[in-house]
C-alpha cells in the first residue's frame, strides 16, 4: 500500500510498523511529529472539520476538486465522517461492528461487517473494500509511525501560522518522489492544522491540501451519533468485499 497517497477523495493509510529515524530526518522535526502523535493518541474522543482541495489530472489539465468533512472519533470503536463537496455528499458510520456508507443524494447505502476497532476497521476498509477515510493517518493511535513510514528526509521549516494559529511547520520526502508537509499547533495542544502532499511521480504532480479546524478534544457526542439507520426510501446496494 502506498504511504500518504492521494486519491480523488481520501488519504491512504498503512498498518502501524516499527520506526527507526532515517539519517536524513532532523531530530527536531521527528520529535514534534511524535509529540503530535502522543497528544492525539491520548484522546479518547475528538472531532474536527477539514477543508480539502485535491488536484486531479483530467484531459491534460490539473482540475481542482474541493470538499469539506466533519470527522467524529470515539476510541476504540466508533467513527463517523460526513463529507460534502464537488464529489457529492457521502457519510460513513462505524459502531464497532458494522461499517455503513450512505449517499443521501443518490438515496442508497451499503453495509459490511467490520473488525472491532477503528484501526483494524481502517485497514479492513482499505484492503477488503478498496476505500479509505479522510485524513485516516491521523486516526491511528500511533499516527507518528503511520505518517513517517517510508520517509527518507525531513526538516523543520519554521514557525508559520495557519488561520492565525501559530504552528511548527514540518516537511518530509519519500523515495517515490512524494513530498508531504504538516503544520502542528504550538503549545500544549499539539493539533495538526494543515496537511499538504504532492506526488511528483504522477502526471501533473497533483497536490492535496487539507486545512483542519474546529477541533473539539472534549466533545459531548449524542448517544446515536455513530448508529446508522437507513433513511426512508433509501436502497441498499452491495459493498465490494462485504460479508453482509
Amino acid at each position: 500500500m502506498k504511504k500518504v497517497a492521494i486519491s480523488a477523495l481520501f488519504l491512504s493509510l498503512m498498518a502501524t510498523m516499527a520506526w527507526a529515524l532515517p539519517a536524513g530526518v532532523e531530530p527536531k522535526a521527528d520529535q514534534i511529529l511524535s509529540e503530535m502523535s502522543r497528544y492525539l493518541g491520548g484522546l479518547n474522543e475528538f472531532s474536527f472539520h477539514s477543508e480539502v482541495t485535491v488536484e486531479d489530472h483530467v484531459s491534460g489539465m490539473q482540475v481542482e476538486l474541493t470538499s469539506g468533512a466533519d470527522t467524529f472519533v470515539h476510541r476504540p470503536d466508533a467513527l463517523r465522517v460526513i463529507r460534502k463537496g464537488d464529489k457529492g455528499h457521502q457519510e460513513a458510520y462505524y459502531d464497532g461492528k458494522v461499517l455503513s456508507l450512505l449517499s443521501p443524494e443518490q438515496s442508497f447505502y451499503a453495509q459490511s461487517e467490520a473488525p472491532p476497532s477503528i484501526e483494524k476497521m481502517l485497514d479492513f476498509a482499505h484492503e477488503k473494500l478498496g476505500m479509505t477515510f479522510p485524513l485516516a493517518d491521523l486516526l491511528f493511535a500511533d499516527s507518528h509511525t503511520v505518517l513517517a513510514q517510508n520517509t527518507q528526509s525531513g526538516f523543520y521549516a519554521g514557525e508559520h501560522a495557519v488561520d492565525g494559529v501559530p504552528c511548527d511547520h514540518l516537511a518530509f520526502t519519500q523515495p517515490s518522489g512524494l513530498e508531504w508537509q504538516i503544520w502542528i499547533e504550538q503549545g500544549s495542544q499539539k493539533l495538526p492544522r494543515k496537511f499538504v502532499i504532492r506526488h511528483f511521480e504522477e502526471p501533473g504532480s497533483p497536490r492535496f491540501q487539507a486545512i483542519l479546524s474546529k477541533w473539539d478534544t472534549a466533545p459531548k457526542f449524542p448517544a446515536n451519533l455513530f448508529h446508522f439507520e437507513a433513511p426512508y426510501g433509501a436502497h441498499k446496494i452491495e459493498m465490494r468485499g462485504s460479508k453482509s
